[in-house]
């Protein structure tokens, strides 16, 4: 729980992808960009309310079989300020089922 309140924050995200035969290619580019806030090493600083911009890339390849898909993806902060470098990896598995009162 925050005993304060969090700077307004702007996000967007612009991606594209490709399937080929039984395969996914995605690729993405995201920003959160925050609206207000202070920057590292001001008087002021909190973590709280750090004014934070991050632009992060991220790939992605995914495979469908039956209701399952898997994707498998890697995303790479490339810019900002006042944030972190980082390299995130994952794995992502979506499954359908049907609801017993839709035949």
């Amino acid at each position: 729980m925050r005993n304060g309140p969090v700077p307004p924050e702007l996000f967007g995200s612009a991606g594209i992808y490709k399937i080929a035969g039984p395969a996914a290619f995605s690729f993405t580019f995201r920003r959160a960009q925050g609206l207000a806030g202070t920057n590292l090493m001001d008087a002021s600083f909190t973590f709280l309310s750090l004014r934070e911009r991050q632009d992060i890339v991220e790939g992605g390849i995914g495979f469908g079989r039956g209701s399952r898909s898997y994707q498998l993806f890697v995303a790479q902060a490339v810019g900002g300020r006042n944030t972190g470098r980082k390299l995130v990896t994952g794995i992502a598995v979506s499954f359908g089922f049907g609801l017993p009162w839709r035949k």
